[in-house]
């Protein structure tokens, strides 16, 4: 989200810019082999495999990501579920996927992967990563709507 906010003050105007980077400063997303959907509620976590969240045009990847402890999928990838901090009002903590064949192009090309969570709360979040890598990023406001980030109300673990 872009926008610039004046504030006036005894006649001295200071003026602000507000992007995607406001979401939560130096906030991670955390791996963790089990969790309930609630606030601080992840189990089997591993912190040294924990992703910078970056702005959703330069999302941190984690390529060929792997996950011992979590339940494995039918073929390549985990099920793994993510303590995700808080992020700032207005804002989503999102979790991409590279593109594949099976999976599309993206419709915005600024998108370096399809989107695979998206929740504006803190939390513990069930989400299937495949072997080829998990990406973190965020967005606020209407960057969000403009790439489909739309958000999980209550998104329950699963």
């Amino acid at each position: 989200m872009r926008g610039t906010f004046a504030l006036v003050s005894t006649g001295t105007a200071i003026l602000l810019s507000l992007t995607s980077g406001a979401f939560a400063k130096n906030s991670k997303v955390i791996p963790c082999a089990s969790g309930s959907g609630e606030d601080e509620m992840c189990d089997l976590c591993d912190n040294k495999k924990a992703i910078e969240v970056t702005d959703w045009a330069n999302v941190t990847w984690v390529d060929n990501f792997t996950f011992g402890n979590a339940a494995s999928e039918t073929g390549t990838g985990y099920k793994v579920y993510w303590k995700i901090e808080q992020p700032a009002e207005g804002c989503n903590i999102l979790l991409f996927e590279h593109f594949s064949s099976e999976s599309g192009e993206s419709v915005d090309p600024r998108i370096s992967g399809r989107i695979k969570l998206a929740v504006p709360n803190a939390g513990c979040f069930l989400s299937r990563v495949g072997s080829g890598g998990v990406g973190a990023g965020a967005c606020c406001g209407k960057a969000c709507e403009d790439i489909g980030a739309i958000p999980i109300a209550d998104a329950p673990s699963q």
